[in-house]
């Protein structure tokens, strides 16, 4: 339910895709009384399945100071910061996980007389309104096919960190393996990787969402497969939503530094294996004994 009165709010963020991600609840709970206009620096459009509700837009204004909290009535700054922001020392982790967000969200709301219910955080968990996206149609139905002809549907994350959440090593080899010793299992992965090997049962996403990088949608694909492998960053991020992280069959599989960040929601059902990713052992274990 979003107002359809004309107050409006003004929320930015300067920082990465995962924390504009990571705020899409602060919307839809401001969005009860207020038309909000949300303002980050990527150009690619991360809320765009609430584009009939929110007015994004996908650059920085000047008088935004993204290192403040909100300098005027109507302005948010939707940050929590990194390892010295107030809120990420409610559990002293440097990185944030959806209980730092909950704090922050409700110290939000009280300022606006919005109700937060404490009792019922999994409902704040990050959603996406899939049906909405450009490709929904095409990726249930590719997804379908494709989990009636694979025995489990394997969803790497495969990219590099870009704020340093894991050590950035190259998962090209770990995907090839898998694919061998789990023939029956259909790999997918989110970033170009080495495939002079060409296995039947490894693709790309792109193939899937019809691009390269489009986080939403790979979300949306991310729902359709048993086991999510990467580092807390990029896909495996948004792979964090309320419908994944609560689906009690559903197994994670993080490489980060920061174990609160990488599991996000300790009240989750899914399965959450967790490890910093130093270790090539360590890694190949946590894989061929999790997926």
């Amino acid at each position: 339910m979003y107002s359809q009165n004309n107050e409006e709010l003004n929320l930015y963020n300067g920082a990465g895709m995962g924390d504009v991600f990571s705020c899409r609840t602060l919307i839809y709970l401001l969005g009860q009384k207020y038309k909000i206009n949300f303002y980050h620096r990527h150009k690619d459009k991360l809320l765009d399945d609430m584009r009939d509700e929110v007015n994004e837009y996908t650059f920085m204004l000047d008088r935004f100071n993204v290192y403040e909290k909100s300098t005027t009535y109507g302005d948010i700054n939707t940050w929590i910061g990194v390892k010295k922001g107030s809120y990420l020392q409610i559990n002293n982790t440097g990185r944030g996980s959806a209980e730092n967000f909950f704090y922050f969200f409700k110290d939000i709301c009280d300022e606006y007389n919005i109700e937060f219910n404490w009792d019922m955080l999994y409902d704040y968990l990050p959603r996406i309104e899939y049906e909405k996206l450009s490709y929904s149609d095409s990726i249930k139905e590719t997804m379908g096919y494709l989990g009636k002809k694979f025995k489990k549907v394997i969803f790497w994350s495969n990219g590099d960190t870009q704020s340093g959440q894991s050590t950035n090593f190259d998962m090209s080899p770990y995907i090839h393996q898998a694919a061998k010793e789990f023939p029956t299992y259909l790999h997918i992965h989110t970033t170009s990787i080495d495939d002079q090997w060409k296995e039947y049962n490894i693709i790309s996403s792109s193939s899937i969402i019809g691009k390269d990088l489009d986080l939403p949608s790979l979300s949306y694909v991310s729902t359709f497969c048993n086991t999510i492998i990467g580092r807390d960053s990029g896909p495996y991020h948004y792979s964090l939503t309320k419908e994944n992280i609560m689906d009690e069959n559903k197994t994670f599989i993080c490489f980060t530094f920061y174990p609160d960040s990488g599991r996000w929601y300790s009240g989750g059902k899914a399965k959450f294996y967790l490890s910093d990713g130093r270790n090539p052992e360590m890694i190949w274990y946590q894989i061929k004994n999790n997926i």
